[in-house]
């Protein structure tokens, strides 16, 4: 039996922004606060009871002004409707980098306690809920976001389609460095939600979590990991490849992923 977290995603367009397709709510549920939330690429962290977060905004709208930034994107973290911490950031869902973005992960711990938890009240295109059927482990949640009109199942059967399956999430919050991969290869714990907005959501279920000591402190407890989805195609090339499988060879260069620029044209051609 499906056992429903009431946690949830909400889509809303943003009505004044010349850039970024989304903003984006993330709300732990009712009577509900995230034991921990981290920003990941600007290492914040925050802990309850300190700071009591139940809910988190994340804007990617912008506009420029002579090539300068006006409106930069931020995430607000939110006890209720009191807004407590801000974090700017640098990344936004949009054409111009066509990838299925990081936005975030749910950490759900083996103890935690479904009993009171029941479905949403809202419909699909209002709220996105995670669905397990139980925890019998501690558990990861990852949800990648695609662009308006970009099919996930064309991401996931593209060149780069390894990096949901494989890659670990460590990746995207670290500009230098190793190339963490998971320990098992996720194939069938990918999910494919669709949203009435026209963006799609890979959501994928990790069981053994962080395969690095990052982010080991949100482990067994329920947290969220807030990822910059900044410079996505930088963020995997030019790293260290410590385990390559047949499936990673395709991209590979003596043990460095291709260049970001090819990459990117590579990929955008598969999924048109």
């Amino acid at each position: 039996m499906w056992k429903t977290v009431d946690s949830s995603l909400a889509f809303t367009t943003p009505k004044k922004s010349a850039y970024g397709e989304l903003d984006i709510m993330i709300d732990a549920g009712k009577n509900l606060y995230f034991d921990q939330v981290v920003a990941g690429n600007f290492f914040r962290h925050y802990q309850f009871p300190k700071e009591k977060i139940n809910s988190v905004s994340w804007h990617g709208y912008y506009e420029k002004i002579n090539e300068r930034f006006l409106n930069t994107p931020i995430i607000h973290f939110k006890n209720r409707h009191n807004k407590i911490a801000r974090e700017w950031h640098l990344g936004s869902i949009n054409h111009e980098e066509p990838f299925a973005f990081p936005i975030c992960s749910v950490y759900l711990p083996q103890q935690m306690d479904l009993s009171h938890l029941h479905p949403s009240k809202y419909e699909k295109h209002r709220k996105i809920n995670y669905f397990i059927k139980d925890i019998d482990d501690d558990k990861r949640i990852d949800i990648f976001i695609t662009p308006k009109g970009v099919s996930a199942k064309k991401v996931l059967k593209s060149s780069i389609g390894f990096i949901y399956k494989l890659i670990d999430i460590d990746s995207f919050n670290d500009e230098l460095g190793i190339l963490h991969f998971l320990s098992e290869d996720k194939d069938n714990n990918l999910e494919i939600v669709n949203d009435d907005s026209g963006h799609e959501m890979i959501i994928r279920t990790v069981n053994n979590q962080s395969s690095s000591s990052r982010f080991s402190c949100l482990e067994e407890s329920f947290s969220l990991l807030i990822h910059d989805p900044n410079e996505v195609y930088k963020r995997l090339v030019n790293r260290y490849i410590i385990e390559v499988d047949q499936g990673i060879n395709v991209l590979s260069e003596q043990g460095l992923l291709s260049k970001a620029e090819i990459l990117k044209e590579k990929f955008e051609k598969e999924i048109k």
